[in-house]
């Protein structure tokens, strides 16, 4: 660890560049979560040495690791709401994307829909939807809410019952808002590629433990993620789309985005966030939560009776939007 302001050489204790890699910025002063080392030590030694080096063992680093994974999905995954005539509601999770100077919302279909068991239903209206400017956890201070203002909607056109849909952000003020609170990923932190041995997490905002201010519009929540496997068999749902479906086991206890359990009734507000594939790294390759995640599908649906799971949406699907002539990418994903 060393100050982000100094140079290459003796303020970086005599290490060079290539040396390094970027995992994550930590202020040592207003940190927002547990460290694997102590703070102040840590400032000490990067003020007088000009760098602090620690170890961890495995056990140690696993739980590292486990806090830089969720931490790097904080900073692309937003809740969206909406202020209908009968009030605040939140709608779901989306996913912030960045591709040819161009920025994207990706999230479910259905949660924008008049009747969100109506794939043929019309759109809300969307001027009355917005998202947080930062993530704030329930509890920790609000986060004011701003509207998505000027975008364009893309999505497959009907019949094809594919649950997802492309959000694009025009407002030069919205866009600007989001790249100082949360973060845009490319688009090649996604792949429609899944292996047998791959698990799997969910994210998303929900519903539980929801906290909004009428009076301020502000709004705190905790984020939460889903470890999971495959489904072993495919359930019977309304509109199946062989080609896109993907099913998962959907247990009650789920993590908190600080690493800690929480037991869940429900995926409520999940819809729309994304579902990503953890994977081991080669011991030839430095570990880089970019390196040990894609994300591989779009989450759409529950079932939480006997039967237990949760339905998700390939990103292939997210492809085939993103390449039809009227979202007009130069080099679509």
């Amino acid at each position: 660890m060393f100050a982000k302001e100094t140079n290459w050489g003796e303020g970086r204790g005599c290490h060079s560049g290539q040396d390094w890699v970027l995992i994550e910025e930590v202020n040592l002063d207003q940190r927002d979560r547990a460290l694997p080392f102590s703070a102040a030590e840590a400032a000490e030694a990067v003020r007088s040495e000009g760098i602090f080096q620690f170890q961890v063992m495995a056990s140690e680093l696993e739980q590292a690791q486990h806090a830089l994974l969720n931490n790097y999905r904080l900073k692309f995954t937003l809740p969206l709401f909406s202020e209908p005539p009968d009030g605040f509601a939140l709608l779901g999770t989306g996913t912030l994307f960045e591709h040819e100077d161009r920025y994207f919302i990706v999230t479910a279909d259905h949660i924008f829909r008049t009747d969100q068991d109506d794939p043929h239903s019309a759109l809300i209206d969307m001027t009355t939807v917005g998202v947080p400017t930062d993530p704030r956890p329930a509890g920790a201070g609000a986060a004011p809410i701003v509207t998505l203002g000027n975008h364009i909607v893309y999505r497959l056109t009907l019949p094809v019952l594919i649950d997802v849909i492309v959000v694009e952000l025009l407002g030069p003020k919205t866009i600007a808002t989001l790249k100082a609170g949360w973060s845009f990923l490319p688009f090649s932190q996604a792949e429609d590629v899944a292996a047998a041995d791959d698990r799997f997490v969910i994210t998303g905002f929900m519903a539980q433990g929801l906290k909004f201010d009428p009076d301020t519009k502000k709004v705190g929540q905790a984020m939460l993620n889903l470890e999971t496997d495959y489904l072993h068999y495919t359930p019977e749902v309304k509109h199946p789309v062989p080609k896109f479906d993907l099913f998962f086991y959907l247990q009650s206890d789920m993590t908190n985005v600080d690493g800690t359990q929480r037991t869940v009734t429900t995926l409520k507000g999940l819809s729309g966030g994304p579902i990503w594939a953890v994977r081991d790294i080669s011991k030839d390759e430095v570990w880089m939560p970019s390196r040990a995640m894609k994300i591989v599908a779009i989450q759409s649906s529950e079932l939480q009776s006997r039967e237990k799971w949760s339905r998700g949406f390939r990103w292939s699907a997210v492809q085939q939007i993103l390449r039809q002539p009227d979202v007009g990418l130069e080099h679509p994903p």
